[in-house]
């Protein structure tokens, strides 16, 4: 009983956790047109959370500016890190990051670029919540087979009882 409960839990943390982890790697806020140096364009974003600017794979990293919904510089950060992502088809690479004090955005890039993405960063948090959703359901999934061959091991090799011997000591009587 324990064994396939730890079984089916591995099962559970394992499904839960791969979509939650990918679901919040795969996360776009916006995939939007650039029209142009001095063409900004309005995305909706998480107040306080970081987010990426990703390219399509193989443009150059544009030199792009962020506001905020007052108009307040937000400061930009260049990536340290390779990253990539595909979503809709499109392999984007992670060029730089920001974190905004408001839930609009505009960004400008001075350099050309037709289409620009605004998602996660694919960070630490990504990477251990994949270890974890891999070693969770592994650790559970083990210690559930384990039980489950333990037991049917102890219970093939106890010793028969012999036909009609009384039940244990320990057993109610029948009530007859």
């Amino acid at each position: 009983m324990v064994g396939g409960v730890l079984l089916a839990l591995a099962a559970v943390v394992f499904v839960v956790g791969l979509v939650t982890t990918v679901g919040r790697g795969t996360d776009t806020d916006v995939v939007a047109l650039l029209r142009g140096p001095g063409q900004p364009v309005g995305a909706g974003v998480p107040v306080d959370e970081e987010r990426m600017l990703f390219v399509p794979r193989g443009e150059p990293a544009p030199q792009c500016r962020v506001t905020d919904a007052e108009g307040r510089d937000v400061p930009v950060r260049p990536t340290t890190v390779g990253t990539t992502v595909t979503t809709m088809g499109v392999t984007w690479t992670g060029v730089s990051t920001f974190t905004s004090p408001t839930a609009e955005v505009r960004v400008e890039c001075a350099t050309p670029v037709d289409r620009l993405r605004i998602g996660s960063p694919l960070g630490a948090g990504f990477a251990v919540g994949l270890v974890l959703t891999i070693l969770g359901p592994l650790l559970l999934g083990g210690a559930g087979l384990a039980v489950l061959v333990v037991t049917t091991v102890l219970w093939l090799s106890r010793p028969p009882r012999p036909a009609g011997s009384p039940p244990p000591p320990s057993s109610p009587s029948p009530g007859w």
